[in-house]
């Protein structure tokens, strides 16, 4: 019952797993466990640490300065006033730069124009055959009040 009691307790430390991010040459993005196949594309690996049970990875401030020290350290300040004030960073994602967003958004640009121009002939396409059908319409109805016509004529004249 201990033993099993205190693998539970460390279980959540063992349980970090790796995840890799894999882009393809075509620009698609998948997530693996295991590292992409070589020559298939980017591999990336995700490094996000567990924060210990209960506690956030965000460094703390640093503490204010005791009235003794400010003056002592009035002279070493004014030298650093020109620098902006740090603000704390938090620890746990780290975040690798896109090294193809460029050539993917050009991919996706082109293939955004390419549907664009599809569906605009798709509609030409359409809007022809409706004509043609319109042309063919007319023309059999056309024939038909010739044809009764005739009839009517060849009728009268017997």
């Amino acid at each position: 019952m201990k033993l099993a009691a205190i693998v539970l307790i460390l279980l959540p430390a063992c349980a970090q797993a790796q995840v890799y991010k894999c882009v393809a040459s075509d620009g698609s993005t998948s997530y693996a466990t295991v590292p992409c196949p070589a020559g298939s594309g980017e591999t990336t690996r995700i490094i996000e640490p567990v924060p210990p049970s209960g506690v956030l990875n965000i460094p703390a401030l640093a503490p204010p300065a005791s009235a003794d020290s400010t003056t002592e350290n009035a002279d070493a300040s004014a030298e650093t006033t020109d620098e902006a004030p740090q603000a704390p960073t938090v620890t746990g994602i780290t975040v690798i730069e896109d090294s193809e967003e460029a050539s993917r958004e050009q991919k996706r640009t082109l293939m955004r124009e390419e549907a664009e121009q599809h569906k605009k002939d798709m509609y030409d396409q359409d809007l022809r055959k409706k004509e043609n059908q319109q042309r063919q319409e007319e023309y059999r109805q056309r024939q038909e009040r010739e044809r009764n016509t005739n009839i009517n004529n060849s009728n009268t004249t017997r």
